[in-house]
């Protein structure tokens, strides 16, 4: 385990801290360089913090958390952070296996805001996920207002969380922009492209630091007529997004023979 001690950062102030995260394998190179980054041991970062537990994903989010979380924040240079992972290595399928086996569904939000840009960017990588024809037959939906996410929360049953998430996103299937197909695509091609975008936005989102649920257990009726949706727009899908207030244990999956099948049933 690498880890960056409050004296350790102080004593090479003046140069470039730069450690292999051993959380990475190897083929990945991560250089972390924060001249000047400790000017006193009175810092909130006297606890030792263990690198190695993030993502690069999550790397420059970290460190620009370090001045809303020392006293020293006018003495800390700008910091730069540097990954380098070469476009054929492994390194880059292990993360995301890293990110699909540790991703939780999370139920209870921190009461802060989150950056519009973050969002966007994560509904924009969300996009790119496969779709019948390319028709990309889904649309979203994020709500910020503390009133239409009640309305929600009402609508799924009285799942108060959805109302607690700072953000909401609902996923929208659009049957108008998939007819081409006829009844299979608005039966199902519609839901498939809906689903994988939202696969696609749950990792996206947890590499992030952030988290959510997918839930699926609303009043498709009354989600309809909360957010104005038209008649070829179908809600299949509400995302409550926030930083997680909790850390949800790992769930029992069933014996790989169990789902498996080799050529027929």
């Amino acid at each position: 385990m690498t880890v960056f001690s409050a004296t350790e950062m102080q004593a090479r102030k003046s140069s470039i801290v730069c450690k292999r995260l051993s959380g990475f394998p190897a083929t990945i190179s991560a250089a972390i360089e924060l001249p000047y980054l400790l000017a006193a041991t009175k810092s909130s970062l006297s606890t030792a913090t263990d690198l190695s537990t993030l993502s690069a994903f999550s790397l420059f989010e970290y460190v620009s958390s370090i001045r809303q979380r020392t006293s020293t924040a006018s003495r800390i240079a700008p910091e730069i952070i540097k990954v380098r992972i070469q476009a054929d290595s492994p390194a880059v399928l292990m993360e995301l296996e890293q990110a699909i086996r540790d991703r939780r569904s999370v139920r209870a939000f921190e009461d802060r805001d989150m950056p519009h840009e973050l969002i966007d960017k994560a509904l924009e990588l969300a996009s790119w996920a496969p779709s019948a024809g390319n028709l990309q037959s889904r649309d979203f939906i994020v709500v910020r207002s503390a009133e239409t996410r009640e309305a929600l929360a009402s609508a799924a049953g009285g799942q108060d969380f959805v109302a607690q998430a700072p953000v909401v996103i609902v996923a929208i299937a659009n049957l108008e922009r998939v007819m081409h197909y006829g009844k299979r695509g608005r039966d199902l091609y519609a839901i498939q492209d809906s689903a994988a975008a939202v696969q696609n936005l749950l990792l996206i989102l947890h590499s992030k630091g952030l988290a959510t649920t997918w839930v699926g257990a609303f009043n498709e009726s009354q989600v309809s007529q909360i957010l104005g949706l038209p008649g070829h727009a179908r809600p299949v899908a509400i995302l409550p997004i926030g930083y997680p207030a909790e850390t949800p244990a790992p769930r029992d999956h069933l014996p790989f023979g169990e789902y498996v099948h080799d050529e027929k049933w």
